[in-house]
Parts: C-alpha cells; structure tokens; sequence
C-alpha cells in the first residue's frame, strides 16, 4: 500500500497529490461541518497541468467551488 505524496500545496486553498501515478486535487470547504472536494485527474486532465499548471489548478479549482457535488466529497467527520 503507498501512501499519497503532496506534490503541491497552497495553505488551506488547496492540496495537490499523487498516488499510485494518479494525482488528485483536493480542496476544503465548508460544506455542513467541513468536507474536502476531491478531483481525481483523468489523462487530458494531466496533460493540461503538465502545459500548464498554474491556468488548470485555477480553473479545476473554480469548477469545483461552482458546483462541489460533481465531485468525490469527504466529510471531516
């Protein structure tokens, strides 16, 4: 079993990982009593950060406060 490695983050904005070749963007909000939103990269969604980190993080990131329920939620309960 391996464990995630933080390959990026920006204080309580965000948390770049990477496990197993597969890298996950997670975010905090406060969704009930807190919750983490979680987008796991597909293959275009790594050849885009691989082009151009900084633009697609941006983007993933305001996707995901527009509309969190399209994404993996994990309570902090």
């Amino acid at each position: 079993m391996h464990v995630a490695k933080i390959i990026e983050q920006k204080g309580h904005e965000y948390t770049l990982k990477e496990k197993d070749g597969i890298y996950y963007l997670i975010i905090p909000m406060l969704i009930g009593v807190g919750a983490d939103v979680i987008h796991t990269f597909s293959k275009s969604d790594k050849q885009q950060y691989d082009k151009e980190p900084n633009l697609f993080i941006k983007s993933k990131i305001a996707k995901m406060k527009e509309n969190p329920k399209n994404f993996e939620i994990k309570s902090w309960r």
